[in-house]
């Protein structure tokens, strides 16, 4: 690891090549590497063409050319058998990837429309930070008081839907009112977003409903800045499990 410092006398972090000690490149890449296979290339060809040598000089001279023809053939073809981990196409990477570029944008763009109606009924219905209610669970029988500590505004998108394929994603986290015995300020859980903020349609549920959050007492809601611009629908994108592995099948048309 080496540093450089730009037109503006910043310090920039850069690489350092392991065989000629000179930044920017790796050993992989390196000028100087190559040059001495060529070198030797033409060292060992010149050597073959002695007719003297011995058959074991030969044949150890054969083998340190081909060696050498095998790993300046190797630096002078890296990369171009590369795949890109996204779409497997090969001549890039993943973040380069044309598709992985258009793919989020398409996710943006369907995460700024859901959210504009979760933002409605977040304040139609009161929810927020501050908030009341009871923490989700399994059996919908908790009857525990929580108040809204925190809320994941990065992980909800259409795919927290109640129908969507991430809906388990626990985006509200509350504490308990109440003291517990290893928890004197009281228990944080996480839960579901509130059925009447993530049920946007009629669609059946993926969920376990009465995994969310059930409002009591509701709040003056506050939406983050940034929840309704394409910045922060693409800071979804960028936290989002689909486009940190293979590239979705829905996506693949």
């Amino acid at each position: 690891m080496a540093y450089t410092k730009d037109a503006n006398g910043n310090y920039k972090r850069t690489v350092r090549c392991g065989y000629c000690y000179e930044i920017g490149h790796n050993r992989s890449s390196c000028p100087a590497k190559k040059q001495m296979h060529k070198d030797n290339i033409a060292n060992y060809e010149k050597i073959l063409k002695n007719e003297d040598l011995t058959v074991l000089d030969r044949q150890h001279n054969e083998r340190l050319l081909a060696n050498h023809k095998k790993q300046l053939d190797k630096a002078n073809n890296r990369g171009k058998n590369r795949k890109c981990s996204y779409c497997s196409e090969p001549g890039h990477t993943r973040r380069t990837c044309a598709h992985r570029k258009a793919d989020m944008k398409a996710f943006v763009k369907e995460c700024l429309e859901v959210r504009k109606q979760f933002a409605d009924r977040m304040i139609s219905t009161g929810f927020g930070v501050g908030c009341l209610g009871y923490r989700g669970d399994y059996y919908g029988e908790n009857e525990e008081l929580t108040i809204v500590e925190r809320i994941s505004w990065d992980k909800i998108s259409h795919f927290t839907k109640h129908d969507g394929p991430h809906a388990w994603t626990d985006v509200v986290f509350s504490r308990s009112l109440a003291p517990a015995k290893y928890y004197p300020n009281g228990q944080l859980w996480s839960s579901l977003l509130p059925i009447e903020v993530s049920k946007l349609d009629d669609e059946p549920s993926r969920i376990n409903e009465k995994m969310a959050f059930r409002i009591v007492s509701p709040v003056d809601t506050y939406i983050p800045d940034d929840f309704l611009t394409e910045e922060g629908a693409l800071r979804a994108a960028e936290a989002c499990e689909e486009f940190k592995h293979e590239r979705p099948f829905h996506y693949r048309k």
